[in-house]
């Protein structure tokens, strides 16, 4: 079996979360990280086992790595759209913490560039199942906006 190859763009206190469903799952792993705060990209990467060489500043270098199938971004939301829409361009699936993005705008070119790319997005959302959530999905589904 062949195991998904995870690079994660962003390394903060929400990473911690997101990685241990990879570093859980025998059919995952992560193989690179990026962060602006180098120091804090090489914590990571150290607890999760990744190579001291594939740990970056700079996530462009992330995305030219040919073994990385898909990337985690979390970065702050403003930064969403241009992650995602270069990862995608690298041919990497794209996972984003929610929201997506800042705009309607932003999130159709995300859309249609991870469709153009042949890229899967997966946009998470931790939440789905909460009440209020559930009540809004009703209310947008029973078509009152």
């Amino acid at each position: 079996m062949n195991k998904l190859r995870v690079g994660f763009i962003g390394t903060g206190r929400i990473s911690d979360l997101h990685a241990l469903g990879y570093l859980q799952d025998a059919r995952s792993t992560i193989v690179a990280v990026s962060d602006t705060n180098r120091e804090l990209a090489m914590k990571r990467g150290n607890a999760w086992g990744v190579p001291e060489k594939r740990v970056f500043a700079d996530y462009h270098d992330l995305l030219s790595l040919p073994d990385v199938d898909v990337v985690e971004i979390l970065l702050p939301h403003h930064l969403h759209r241009i992650a995602a829409v270069e990862a995608a361009g690298a041919k990497k699936h794209v996972s984003l913490q929610k929201p997506m993005a800042l705009t309607m705008a932003e999130a159709d070119e995300i859309v249609e560039t991870t469709k153009r790319e042949g890229v899967i997005l997966k946009v998470f959302e931790n939440f789905i199942f909460y009440p209020p959530v559930q009540r809004a999905k009703a209310l947008i589904e029973a078509g009152d906006r």
